[in-house]
């Protein structure tokens, strides 16, 4: 499964979102660990930042109604994090997983642009061979089997924000 879905967050919403990268603490309690909020990508170069369901209260809202509208099950919230892609970022080519021993089950993976594509160069993301064309405010979901990766970031920075949820079918 695999859907794209315009304008789910508003711009106050991207504006709230820019407002918790920029105003959190270093580190946060993500089931029920201190982890530094902040860590380097393991499947390529990119920063990944992680926040707690209760910051992305507001975010998830909007997000899970436009999914109810989509799909025909419920989606939980597991995990919510923002990925920032400098110079020279990208993701090599993957399906998405989670490791059982440290992490909770998920199947289904939310990008949803924050950056005007126009501010960088390069940064495209990909699915299973297919140019996704997101601007701000917009998402993506889909199901862990598609293939997917970001091509290297040439100028400017790129920011999404990475929602990891379980279906509920």
């Amino acid at each position: 499964m695999k859907i794209v879905v315009r304008n789910v967050l508003p711009y106050q919403l991207i504006d709230e979102v820019w407002g918790l990268y920029r105003n959190t603490t270093n580190v946060v309690e993500i089931d029920g660990n201190r982890v530094d909020r902040h860590a380097s990508g393991l499947n390529g170069v990119f920063l990944l930042s992680k926040y707690t369901k209760e910051e992305f209260k507001n975010i998830w809202g909007a997000v899970k109604d436009s999914i109810l509208e989509s799909l025909s099950y419920e989606v939980e919230l597991v995990y919510c994090r923002i990925l920032k892609y400098g110079y020279n970022g990208f993701i090599a080519k993957h399906v998405d997983s989670y490791a059982e021993k440290t992490q909770q089950p998920t199947d289904l993976s939310i990008i949803i642009q924050l950056s005007d594509p126009a501010s960088y160069k390069g940064g495209e993301l990909i699915v299973e061979n297919q140019l996704m064309d997101l601007q701000p405010g917009d998402m993506l979901a889909y199901t862990y089997e598609h293939e997917h990766e970001v091509k290297r970031v040439k100028e400017g920075i790129r920011y999404v924000i990475n929602l990891r949820c379980k279906m509920v079918k």
